[in-house]
């Protein structure tokens, strides 16, 4: 990473300590569109994936699927209504004070909504001008597009993608960072994780502090 031209973060699990909010959110959202109640998302192996991915899904397993964009309005609005129960990785001010001093380029791509990780960052005062959620994709991740996307907003050289450092920490992310030509660093969090896809990852992090520390040692 001695060339390090841009760094490339995924959200939930990475920068925001989330999945409580996110838990109360699907719980809320079926029992009042759906009509379930629900207990834990593992039944429905959604980790990573889109919020319009995961609403088809809960929707179509209650035979409701019709009513999955009711889902997703209602879901995000829950989370923007109670987004003071998302809490930012420490390391993450640092992060933006370190690469910002050196110069290098970042962002975050999520398969969450935008407008919340905007409100996030508004909420903890932080400013980010790069961010794209799953309203600025044509295929969320797995599909490495959203990286890639990010990558040509940031102006980066298709010839210099090599250089770029993704952090990631679902199965579904890496799997996107891995298929995007740039450097994939995964970061430990709630989400459980192949060691197949692991040991595909350039880098491994206890989380986002280790990384900073690592990209601050190579980068000054």
């Amino acid at each position: 990473m001695d060339n390090l031209k841009a760094v490339l973060f995924d959200f939930d699990g990475v920068i925001a300590h989330s999945a409580k909010v996110h838990l109360l959110s699907w719980q809320y959202v079926t029992l009042n569109v759906l009509g379930v109640n629900i207990r834990q998302m593992e039944d429905y192996d959604v980790a990573g994936k889109s919020t319009i991915e995961i609403a088809k899904i809960i929707s179509r397993f209650h035979g409701k699927e019709t009513l999955f964009k009711d889902v997703v309005s209602e879901k995000n609005q829950y989370v923007l209504n109670n987004i003071h129960l998302v809490e930012v990785s420490p390391a993450f001010k640092g992060f933006i004070k370190l690469l910002q001093k050196h110069s290098v380029q970042f962002g975050i791509a999520s398969n969450a909504s935008r407008y919340y990780i905007e409100a996030c960052l508004n909420h903890w005062k932080l400013d980010v001008s790069n961010i794209l959620g799953y309203e600025d994709y044509n295929f969320p991740k797995p599909s490495p597009e959203p990286y890639i996307q990010l990558s040509k907003q940031l102006k980066v050289n298709k010839a210099v993608l090599g250089d770029v450092l993704i952090l990631e920490d679902s199965e579904v992310g890496l799997r996107s960072a891995l298929g995007s030509g740039m450097k994939v660093g995964y970061v430990k969090s709630h989400h459980e994780v192949s060691n197949i896809i692991k040991s595909k990852c350039l880098y491994q992090f206890d989380g986002l502090t280790e990384a900073y520390l690592a990209v601050q040692t190579l980068i000054g």
